[in-house]
């Protein structure tokens, strides 16, 4: 087992969760960010590195 597919699973859900909770953030939460909405953008990018970390597990499982 690759060492990649735990670690995108990881990020992949903790990105999910934290995007779901910049949903219910509060206007105080963006006011002190100055607008901006951090934690979609952090949980975004979570994903994407999750996703990124599956498929090159799934690369190097193909090589062999």
């Amino acid at each position: 087992m690759d060492i990649r597919t735990p670690i995108g699973s990881m990020f992949s859900i903790l990105g999910m969760i934290i995007v779901i909770s910049s949903f219910v953030q509060s206007a105080d939460d963006l006011k002190k960010a100055q607008g901006w909405n951090i934690s979609l953008y952090w949980g975004l990018f979570m994903i994407a590195f999750g996703v990124m970390m599956f498929v090159l597990a799934r690369r190097a499982a193909a090589k062999k």
